[in-house]
């Protein structure tokens, strides 16, 4: 195995990614954790080999998600479905809550469980509104390295091994019911790639799993990192606000009610602060380890000799904490880092050097989706709540490395204290995404904010 840390050679692997194969990588994980039939395996080998992989069913699919889930329509639809699932998530962004006491990285969580399978899967077919069904995934997190192994798994990963059996069994009911129709574009769209690969009811189902792991490994953890440096900075907590701020819309429908709308969309567009701390949080928190497989024997940067069917490992944490880089503060989080005044220099460094989303052809599809989601969960809290550690001071919680996570959860989560802000008595939230807007309704005996 190859491990490449140095800014320059990454570089020369996303050049050649013909011959240093994420797909093949990819299978072979898949191999290990959605257990395909033979035939499965098969067809997700199709035309993995070549130079030329326009075609076969796993590039095909892989198009298919980035198609479904570039800026256009169908990212505004499931962005839009995202939004309306986390308005109706209890507690905080919902409605009103009082000095609440919650552990913030768990709500997070969960939040972002529910909003994001709500989006993907359907609202009303979600497998994820099962409460065993989330269980199960978590099962499957917590012995994610030992279930990769694929040696006695019932045994060595027993607990992990029947979470998956769990997701697999609700997948199969979900495809039964036909659950998929009401799903959004890109489950839609790897569904009719499947059927013309003429993929068996039983692969169909255990690929779903890849999708839950894109989906809830790594956004859930995002929301709670970036509250947390937001509320841990008073300063940056209100240079957001005034930021954010500029693009709520104040009108009088009711007498007496105020009425605040919010298109969120706007304020991703065009707010760099908030857009600045989003990357910073990825840059300081991502330890994803990007995999290669080599196709042929290949001599990388002109020097180093890769030998075929070796794997090779590209750690993002190593590039993201490089001086040469990112300068003497490189471990530090500095929220204006990506500003377009401040960010001459990190340009400089090219795209190989931040690595949160992958790089070169093989960037994360569902990038764009991550980036709206965080900025909802944000933009909301910020304008609508207060949020205090329950302990009296921010303290940085320790991580614990994860072989599928690319953004940790902490060791210990945060008791944090939620309530909403001073001044918003008798105030209705509209946010929007775009043209369709989502009400946060009033309490009976108080508005709430």
């Amino acid at each position: 195995m190859y491990i490449v840390n140095s800014f320059n050679l990454v570089s020369a692997v996303d050049r050649q990614a013909k011959t240093l194969s994420f797909d093949s990588f990819g299978v072979e994980i898949s191999k290990r954790l959605i257990l395909p039939t033979p035939e499965g395996l098969e067809a997700m080998k199709v035309n993995l080999q070549t130079e030329n992989r326009s075609w076969g069913f796993r590039p095909e699919s892989m198009k298919a998600m980035h198609y479904a889930l570039a800026p256009g329509p169908d990212l505004e639809n499931i962005t839009r479905a995202f939004l309306r699932s986390a308005l109706s998530f209890p507690g905080p962004v919902s409605g009103t809550v009082n000095n609440e006491e919650f552990p913030l990285f768990d709500w997070g969580k969960k939040l972002v469980t529910r909003a994001n399978t709500d989006a993907v899967f359907g609202e009303s077919s979600n497998p994820f509104r099962d409460p065993a069904v989330v269980s199960g995934f978590g099962d499957v997190d917590k012995g994610f390295s030992r279930l990769a192994l694929n040696f006695l798994p019932e045994v060595l990963a027993s607990s992990a091994h029947r979470g998956r059996q769990v997701l697999f069994q609700a997948f199969r009911k979900y495809h039964e019911e036909e659950g998929h129709l009401n799903a959004s574009r890109v489950v839609q769209a790897r569904f009719e790639i499947q059927q013309d690969y003429g993929i068996s009811s039983t692969d169909i189902q255990h690929l779903n799993f890849n999708i839950c792991l894109g989906l809830l490994s790594n956004t859930v953890s995002v929301v709670p990192w970036m509250l947390y440096y937001i509320y841990s900075r008073p300063h940056l907590l209100d240079a957001l606000r005034t930021e954010v701020s500029q693009y709520i819309h104040v009108s009088e429908n009711i007498p007496g009610i105020r009425e605040n709308s919010v298109d969120i969309a706007a304020v991703a567009a065009g707010c760099p602060l908030i857009a600045s701390v989003f990357r910073e949080t990825l840059r300081v928190q991502s330890t994803n380890a990007q995999g290669r497989v080599v196709l042929k024997d290949t001599l990388l940067d002109g020097k180093y000799a890769l030998k075929e069917g070796s794997f090779l490992l590209i750690p993002s944490a190593e590039l993201h904490r490089s001086t040469s880089i990112w300068g003497s503060n490189c471990r530090e989080f500095n929220p204006h880092r990506f500003m377009p005044d401040e960010a001459q220099e990190t340009k400089k460094a090219g795209p190989a050097a931040y690595r949160a989303f992958g790089g070169g052809a093989n960037l994360c599809p569902g990038r764009f989706f991550a980036t709206n989601q965080t900025l909802i969960i944000t933009v909301i809290m910020l304008l609508r709540y207060d949020l205090i550690p329950a302990a009296g001071n921010w303290a940085q919680p320790k991580t614990r490395p994860h072989i599928s996570t690319t953004i940790l959860m902490p060791v210990e989560d945060i008791p944090v204290r939620v309530s909403e802000r001073q001044g918003d008595e008798n105030v209705c939230w509209k946010f929007s995404w775009g043209m369709t807007s989502c009400d946060v309704k009033m309490d009976p005996e108080k508005t709430s904010a």
